[in-house]
């Protein structure tokens, strides 16, 4: 507690981040919170804003802890997220990405279970490297499941690569892509794609 006093007489931002984080958490922080909050602030040079931030980020996704808060601030840091610019961006990356998991969750009809770290790659993959939206997304799932009768990432993550390199960006074009595939195999256009 010395140590603390004489670093908040020190440095007047200690004293402003310690209070508007107490207000922002809705509790007083204990005295290993108060010394883990000023280590990470001290030690990774950043300013009270920047920690705010993310502690306001981290509550907003219900882990309002410090231990949580300082886990995800070293992360971000050793990312290279370091500025309260990059850490803006950064947030509002992770809320969309977060977006784009809670569509396909719903899309796909998942509701008793939390998407694993590999399907939440896939999405990620899906919407933000091939560019593709819940649109097309939908069609590579219909084709998967009327494929293999189940719902597959894997499989459906191959659809979407494919149809990346070969250039299909609307429905229109898969829907033509999916047809011609049956007709070269043998079969008949099935009757859910119009």
């Amino acid at each position: 507690p010395s140590q603390i006093n004489q670093m908040s007489q020190n440095d007047r931002n200690i004293p402003f981040l310690l209070q508007e984080l107490q207000q922002r958490l809705g509790k007083p922080l204990s005295p290993a919170q108060t010394e883990a909050i000023i280590y990470t602030y001290s030690y990774f040079e950043l300013t009270p804003d920047y920690i705010l931030m993310a502690a306001e980020y981290c509550k907003s996704i219900g882990k309002g802890n410090v231990a949580y808060i300082n886990q995800v601030i070293a992360g971000w840091v050793a990312q290279g997220v370091d500025t309260h610019d990059r850490a803006e961006a950064h947030i509002k990356a992770l809320a969309l990405r977060a977006g784009n998991e809670q569509v396909i969750q719903s899309m796909f009809g998942i509701h008793d279970r939390s998407l694993t770290p590999k399907e939440r790659d896939y999405i990620h993959n899906w919407f933000d490297v091939l560019g593709f939206g819940p649109e097309m997304i939908k069609l590579a799932y219909d084709r998967t499941v009327d494929n293999t009768g189940k719902l597959a990432f894997g499989y459906l993550n191959t659809i979407l690569t494919r149809w990346k390199e070969k250039g299909v960006a609307s429905a229109q074009e898969a829907l033509r892509e999916m047809d011609s595939g049956r007709q070269r195999a043998g079969k008949e256009p099935e009757s859910s794609y119009d």
